[in-house]
């Protein structure tokens, strides 16, 4: 399931950017440039000392020779690089400058090991932090948090200290509570971390918040998180180092521990996908995927320059809206999003009201479902509700609001081959005499015969309905006598177009 492009993307751009999203080859190995052995089918090469052109171009070729998942390319890397290794659709990616070859390969090789399964009864990155933390509270002699760049909390020390207010609220919440956030960004320290190094002391007049050090972890040059100690030591070159070295291992963990998480959700987005697509195993059919009744959801296409791009401009814009985590799939060059009918962000009336109000593209959900079986149905549906509101001008649009022009849609979509003479002429007179004959047929049938609501519609005089009505008869020959007729002849007008 792991391959090239999730591993390099999952690492994100405080380890390596990609650049070029080649042929989806399953990671299989991490090979070290310059071994003696060769790489294999699925490798992940590490083309470490691979510094000009030349060696990075045969770097691509021997990937693009042996089926390699990727590459991973010291900077600066030429132009001429990497169209090549777009034209030999290999996966590329760049490792930051300021990232040690040995941090990449520990990063690499922990997360395919873990995605294989291979590390049952080993530590996970997340149970390094928790003993990370209590390392760092040692040399501190006070209690230690870890957070990510989200100020959520991803590791603790235990503590028989006495803790202040905010510690306890933030441990058990899982992360910090708003109002200290407000607090926070209200007195410049989250800028303050945005940009420092080197640890520094934070006071703020709140209740129940004590006195922090906070020593800021980064990789790469990108601020991947932080850890908040309650203390008030002086800091001095000794403390100081001890402390860089500790934060150092804590910023490796936490990024495998970040990487392992996307993964993860990649993983389920995988499942999600297959499902959507009516392509889930027989034997995880009946693995609930979803627990509650969802709607899916079509989101109108926004780029050209594909479906990744799309996926990316709903999940940033989304983000921005507090649904912290979209649960957002492409299918077919089609992006879908999975919501609940809960009000707030990741339901589906909020995110009616959200379109209503200005997203940036249309809208269209499926009826709720629940299980596995019924998601690809609802993609289905999805789609055809998006393709109708998209044509009736409105920016969300649910399956019971639209279904009637679903029907018409599909039936039209049927008949759209067959002929009818009588039709065509009415069209030709159109065109060439300038009458409005199939406008107002259409308006006739859609109000059911009633002269005075086809005049509304069309804006004209009743006695002007009569008058067309009368010569389209005359045209058609009988044709329209009894309903069946009527209905048919309306369902040609809409597949045709007359």
């Amino acid at each position: 399931m792991l391959q090239g492009v999730d591993l390099c993307e999952a690492l994100g751009t405080g380890v390596v950017t990609l650049l070029v999203e080649g042929n989806p080859h399953q990671v299989t190995a991490v090979h070290l440039w310059g071994d003696h052995h060769p790489p294999v089918a699925g490798s992940l090469i590490a083309a470490v000392g691979a510094g000009d052109e030349e060696a990075q171009t045969r770097v691509v070729d021997v990937a693009a020779s042996t089926g390699a998942a990727a590459v991973v390319l010291p900077q600066p890397i030429p132009a001429g690089v990497r169209a090549h290794s777009a034209d030999r659709g290999v996966t590329l990616a760049a490792l930051n400058p300021q990232v040690e070859w040995s941090h990449f390969i520990w990063f690499a090789r922990g997360l395919l090991l873990e995605g294989q399964g291979a590390v049952a009864g080993a530590p996970s990155a997340q149970q390094g932090l928790f003993g990370l933390a209590e390392v760092v509270a040692t040399i501190l002699g006070s209690p230690v948090t870890i957070e990510d760049p989200h100020s959520r909390v991803v590791a603790y020390s235990a503590t028989t200290k006495p803790a202040d207010v905010t510690r306890t609220s933030t441990i058990m919440g899982r992360a910090v509570p708003s109002e200290v956030l407000k607090r926070l960004r209200a007195s410049g320290v989250l800028k303050r971390l945005a940009r420092e190094t080197r640890p520094f002391l934070v006071r703020v007049d709140e209740p129940g918040f004590a006195q922090r050090l906070v020593i800021p972890l980064r990789i790469g040059g990108q601020l991947i998180g932080s850890i908040w100690a309650i203390s008030d030591r002086d800091l001095d070159p000794q403390l100081e180092a001890r402390l860089a070295t500790a934060s150092t291992a804590v910023a490796l963990h936490l990024v495998r521990f970040c990487a392992e998480l996307e993964l993860a959700g990649r993983y389920s987005v995988a499942r999600l996908r297959a499902a959507l697509a009516g392509e889930l195993a027989d034997d995880a059919r009946d693995v609930p995927l979803i627990s509650e009744p969802v709607r899916v959801v079509a989101l109108q296409r926004l780029s050209t320059a594909g479906t990744r791009e799309d996926l990316s401009l709903w999940r940033t814009f989304l983000r921005k809206k507090s649904w912290e985590d979209p649960v957002l799939v492409d299918v077919d060059a089609q992006v879908y999003a999975v919501v609940g009918e809960q009000a707030g962000p990741g339901g589906w009336p909020w995110l009616r009201e959200l379109s209503e109000s200005g997203s940036p593209g249309a809208v269209g959900a499926s009826r709720t479902v629940t299980g596995n079986v019924g998601l690809a149905p609802a993609r289905e549906e999805a789609t055809e509700v998006l393709d109708a509101a998209l044509e009736l001008g409105l920016r969300s649009a649910s399956h019971e609001q639209v279904w009637d022009a679903i029907v018409l849609r599909r039936a039209a979509a049927a008949v759209a081959t067959v002929a009818q003479s009588e039709l065509q002429q009415l069209c030709d007179a159109d065109r060439t005499e300038g009458t409005e004959l199939t406008n107002t047929l259409r308006a006739w049938l859609e109000n059911w015969g009633d002269v005075n609501a086809a005049a509304a519609t069309l804006n004209v005089h009743p006695n002007t309905v009569r008058l067309r009505v009368k010569k389209v008869e005359r045209t058609l020959g009988g044709n329209l006598e009894t309903p069946a007729q009527r209905i048919a002849a309306l369902l040609l007008l809409y597949g045709r177009k007359y």
